[in-house]
């Protein structure tokens, strides 16, 4: 069953520190589960970015029972100059 769920982001992007921008493309993903693996959420981490660095649905870690419902182009966050 496809269902939205939030995405967390943990960490302060490398890139921060040089000035870039942390830019979060989206902050929910679909997924599909069965009701009982439904997560909360979906942990981003996101400190090692530096600028230019891109996250994508396929880069997430997804727990047990969970596949994503999206293609694993999709971007999730970037940090931009």
């Amino acid at each position: 069953m496809p269902v939205e769920v939030e995405l967390t982001f943990l960490g302060v992007p490398a890139g921060q520190a040089k000035g870039g921008v942390f830019v979060r493309d989206t902050q929910q993903i679909r997924v599909q589960a069965l009701p009982s693996a439904i997560p909360h959420s979906i942990e981003v981490k996101i400190a090692d970015l530096d600028l230019g660095d891109h996250v994508f649905a396929k880069d997430l870690v997804m727990p047990e029972g969970v596949t994503l419902d999206v293609s694993g182009d999709t971007q999730i966050c970037h940090v931009t100059a």
